[in-house]
């Protein structure tokens, strides 16, 4: 006898069960993507997925989702280490809207020296903007602090915004900073439309200084005269260098190295009080070239390169050159120096 389908045969049923095994993947890889990476299961192995059927996972205040330990270690093509200056962004009118409404009557978010004195009480809200990284008022970062002291950073942050502001004779001017990171692969967009990719700050390496400070504590560790204009001269032409003529997004290792050679100027003004100050004859040196090149010798599991500085006497050109080099490891978030400047004579560079 043949058996006739009937409509309860081929009814379809109301209720499905999904278990992790019978989870097939279905349309695009975009579409599984989509899905949260932890759904929820409970005892009989069952998948809910009613808690995100809209796949939308809630971003945080800023757009930019806080990073956590993960327990690995990043490796060195994500590592950043870049000078600039700190600014501020809202993301959406919205949010820029926000602060106009919360702050005093008349004032402007747009002022920095405005928002920060909304601020002051107000740690909180630092978290609610977008803090970047610029180099000539362009934006080239968005920074993440990351836990757990994602509240120091922001700190930090605010407090180099009010050096930034504050009059250049102060002693609390900043004038750069630097800032030791990972990128997250992530990127943010601004209120301008521009999108920039987010690191994430280690506040270890997380500084801020005004040219002129750096040289007079440089010049006092050294046990070195403040009144030498010479050797202030050199090493602030020496640190202006580096800042305008090599400006890069530091993340390739030379340019980490590079950077971390302008914050380390402790060691740089040993170099300069060498070469600048006039010898028994009253002649003195000048800074010519800048290299950064691959050191041919490295410990394990390091990455070292050699800042070389080339001095030439500009009143004798038969005079030999005075090559400087002092090594540096950037294999660390923060660079390191190896070993003491090493110098010598040569013809050419």
């Amino acid at each position: 006898m043949t058996h006739q389908p009937t409509d309860a045969d081929t009814s379809v049923p109301s209720t499905v069960s999904l278990t992790p095994s019978s989870l097939e993947p279905q349309g695009s890889l975009d579409t599984v993507a989509a899905l949260p990476a932890e759904a929820p299961v409970d005892s009989a192995g069952v998948v809910s997925v009613a808690a995100s059927a809209t796949g939308i996972i809630p971003s945080g205040a800023t757009g930019i989702v806080p990073s956590g330990p993960c327990g690995c270690k990043p490796s060195s093509s994500s590592l950043v280490y870049a000078l600039g200056k700190i600014g501020y962004d809202f993301g959406t009118e919205a949010r820029r809207d926000g602060f106009t409404q919360l702050m005093p009557a008349g004032q402007s978010p747009y002022n920095p020296e405005q928002l920060l004195a909304y601020l002051e009480n107000r740690e909180f809200e630092s978290s609610m903007l977008i803090w970047t990284l610029n180099i000539d008022l362009t934006p080239i970062y968005a920074i993440e602090p990351s836990e757990p002291f994602a509240r120091d950073t922001y700190g930090l942050l605010v407090g180099a915004l009010e050096g930034q502001v504050a009059k250049p004779d102060s002693d609390g001017y900043v004038e750069r900073v630097s800032i030791p990171g990972y990128l997250t692969g992530k990127t943010v967009r601004l209120y301008s439309g521009q999108v920039v990719p987010v690191i994430s700050v280690v506040p270890r390496g997380l500084y801020y200084w005004n040219v002129n400070k750096l040289i007079d504590t440089a010049m006092k560790a050294a046990n070195l005269t403040d009144k030498d204009d010479k050797l202030k001269t050199g090493l602030r032409e020496f640190l202006n260098r580096i800042y305008y003529d090599f400006r890069n997004l530091g993340t390739a290792s030379s340019e980490r190295a590079m950077n971390f050679a302008a914050t380390n100027a402790f060691q740089a003004i040993t170099v300069f009080a060498e070469n600048l100050t006039p010898d028994d004859n009253g002649h003195s040196r000048q800074l010519a070239k800048i290299a950064v090149e691959k050191s041919p010798f490295c410990r394990l599991d390091s990455d070292c390169w050699d800042v070389k500085l080339a001095f030439f006497d500009p009143e004798n050109d038969q005079r030999a050159w005075r090559i400087v080099r002092y090594t540096i490891d950037v294999s660390d978030v923060m660079p390191v120096t190896i070993g003491d400047p090493k110098a010598w004579a040569a013809t050419s560079f």
